[in-house]
């Protein structure tokens, strides 16, 4: 099957519709585990004194250049009595101005495993960047939308594949030019 020029280029605004969709609604889903994470914090956080009990430097991997990984290793104990060891994914700037010791952790009192450590992890900016994916995805959305729908009404619309009408019968007659009795037409 062969398609025309206008026909591919509908063909690639659909596709790119599709994925500007994708991210907008991934976008949206992350963005609202986010939020509903920092409104669990804020209604049932539980602020324990935890600690820093090591610091951990990864290198690894040679596909895109040298690649390092910063880690806190914590441990904190919970109201309940549970002892928690977490390991956190940091950035260098915050693995470089932790110290090992004594540091206050906020975990969420019905899921320990998920806390947060003022200044270390879980920051705002997360949020922010997934707000801008669903705003701008949003945006880019319905632009494609728009251009979609303007590509198919200038094709033609309603899925006509240029093949020629079929014509009735009876419009066909009369569209054929009258013959004399005895003129067969020309050879």
């Amino acid at each position: 099957m062969k398609l025309s020029t206008l026909e591919q280029v509908i063909l690639v605004v659909a596709v790119m519709l599709f994925f500007a969709l994708m991210v907008t609604f991934g976008g949206y889903m992350a963005g609202g585990q986010v939020r509903d994470r920092a409104a669990a914090l804020a209604a049932e956080g539980v602020t324990v004194t935890g600690e820093i009990t090591n610091k951990v430097e990864r290198f690894g991997g040679l596909v895109n250049g040298p690649k390092y990984t910063w880690w806190l290793e914590l441990t904190f104990k919970t109201h309940e009595g549970q002892t928690r060891n977490e390991t956190v994914k940091v950035d260098q700037a915050i693995y470089n101005s932790s110290a090992i010791g004594p540091v206050p952790v906020t975990y969420i009192r019905s899921r320990p495993t998920e806390f947060y450590i003022e200044g270390r992890n879980h920051n705002g900016a997360d949020s922010e960047i997934l707000a801008a994916m669903s705003f701008y995805g949003a945006i880019v959305s319905v632009l494609l939308g728009i251009g979609l729908v303007a590509l198919l009404v200038a094709r033609g619309g309603g899925g006509t594949t240029g093949a020629p009408t079929p014509v009735a019968s009876g419009a066909m007659a009369r569209l054929q030019p009258r013959r004399r009795p005895g003129q067969f037409g020309a050879r």
